[in-house]
């Protein structure tokens, strides 16, 4: 499934009906974190995601960005602290996000801003191991709160960066004009991303190999204890894969000159 509709219409869900998912909705999410290929990432490691129902009346404070409304239930995302895992996090869990899309349930991405003790997660977290992300998790109120529609005009939720800011061909001072190259790529500009600064920077070679690189924001992820951007960067893998027929990922840096001390090359597509 390539979830081209889903990735266009997907948005984050802050404001909930409180009523909790329904025997088959619930059914479906279990299977489908349950089931171990679905939670491998592309970097080969296994990314473990918890399912919590919750008193909706305590969902607002367990997520301190987004002021979360009458959520029934948190998806919990554990891994251990570095780049590859980061990576397949984003990957992993962004699949996930556009499946339960697709049977009208809302997720939103939070990462680093919630309380994690309120979770109150009775499974023992692995040594090495934390949580990077949550969601809430449920169907979507029929009207967002006014508090949701601040954040998103705060965050410029609904807007992306210009195709040709993001995307080249062979090296960073050339245009995409491949029409079809263009349209799966558009796919990537969609994608979330914290704060919405959108990081991914892609070179497409004319040997059909993709390089990704990461423009970063220097210091965002320092008060997070994370590099938060790994994450984003694994969230543009998985709608590109989902888009691509490509199916092989590696690591392997290209000689292609970068623009200044805040690039950074992460990984390539062939």
């Amino acid at each position: 499934m390539k979830f081209e509709e889903e990735i266009k219409t997907r948005r984050s869900v802050r404001n909930y009906t409180g009523k909790s998912l329904n025997k088959d909705d619930k059914a479906k999410l279990l299977k489908y974190i349950n089931s171990e290929q679905n939670l491998i990432g592309r970097f080969g490691n296994r990314i473990q995601i918890l399912y919590k129902e919750t008193d909706t009346a305590k969902s607002e404070k367990i997520g301190t960005y987004g002021f979360i409304k009458n959520a029934p239930g948190f998806l919990i995302c554990i891994c251990k602290n570095n780049k590859e895992n980061l990576l397949d996090v984003g990957y992993v869990f962004e699949n996930l996000v556009l499946y339960l899309h697709k049977s009208g349930i809302g997720t939103c991405w939070i990462g680093g801003t919630f309380n994690r003790k309120k979770l109150q997660i009775k499974e023992t977290i692995k040594e090495n191991n934390f949580i990077p992300i949550i969601s809430p998790v449920g169907y979507p109120a029929d009207n967002n709160h006014m508090v949701e529609k601040l954040i998103r005009k705060v965050a410029k939720s609904n807007k992306r960066k210009d195709f040709d800011r993001l995307f080249f061909s062979n090296n960073f001072d050339k245009s995409i004009s491949d029409a079809t190259t263009r349209e799966v790529l558009e796919y990537v500009r969609l994608a979330p991303s914290a704060s919405n600064k959108q990081p991914w920077r892609i070179v497409v070679n004319n040997d059909k190999s993709t390089h990704f690189f990461i423009e970063r924001a220097p210091n965002y992820e320092k008060s997070l204890g994370y590099d938060i951007q790994m994450v984003d960067m694994g969230i543009a893998l998985s709608h590109y894969m989902l888009l691509s027929n490509k199916k092989h990922v590696f690591i392997e840096a290209p000689n292609i000159a970068l623009l200044n001390e805040n690039y950074e090359y992460v990984f390539s597509v062939r």
